[in-house]
């Protein structure tokens, strides 16, 4: 998924996460699978799929909350943040969470 995404190819990435066996991602580590749903919130955001990709960030930290403070993720959030007409309270309180201003 993160080459198809270093290659601007973000749908073939969300249908390669979608094919993925259940049971092979949950036989990762925490770490390994928040960075996984991470990459699943970055080709949704790609694909202007927010809600989704909102979901998959919240995901991601509810199984490791050190991967979505990392910079990268933290801009990712603040990115959703402006795009956002109106972000959801799951969005600001994540954003409050990566000492980023609502």
């Amino acid at each position: 998924m993160d080459t198809l995404l270093r290659l601007d190819d973000a749908y073939t990435a969300i249908e390669v996460a979608q094919r993925l066996e259940p049971a092979a991602v949950s036989a990762l580590g925490r770490e390994r699978r928040a960075r996984h749903l991470i990459t699943v919130a970055r080709a949704r955001a790609l694909t202007r799929e927010r809600a989704l990709a909102e979901r998959a960030l919240l995901d991601a930290e509810r199984l490791a909350p050190e991967e979505v403070r990392r910079p990268a993720v933290t801009q990712l959030v603040g990115e959703f943040m402006e795009l956002a007409s109106s972000p959801s309270a799951g969005l600001t309180a994540l954003a409050g969470r990566c000492g980023l201003r609502s």
